[in-house]
């Protein structure tokens, strides 16, 4: 009876050590997502605004800034689209 309650016991832990990792990946892809949506946003004020998303390269490189400062894109995602953007000028 004591083993049965024992092996229980683990069954239930490592369910939610499980379920602990399962949500972590579901947050990091929802956190992935907000970026690209950030960005998508910005590219879209700008496309309503009359604007061409490539005559505003300064623009969008303070934008990134912003966003990398408010922990919302890394550094190394701040400098690679940083480098894609001033490719482009």
């Amino acid at each position: 009876m004591w083993i049965f309650i024992v092996v229980l016991i683990i069954v239930i832990i490592v369910g939610i050590q499980k379920g602990v990792t399962e949500f972590k990946g579901k947050q990091y892809l929802a956190d992935q997502y907000d970026k690209e949506q950030a960005i998508l946003r910005h590219a879209a004020k700008m496309a309503i605004k009359g604007q061409n998303v490539n005559d505003d390269i300064p623009d969008q490189i303070e934008k990134l800034s912003e966003l990398n400062q408010q922990g919302i894109i890394t550094d190394e995602e701040f400098s690679k689209k940083k480098a894609e953007l001033l490719a482009k000028m």
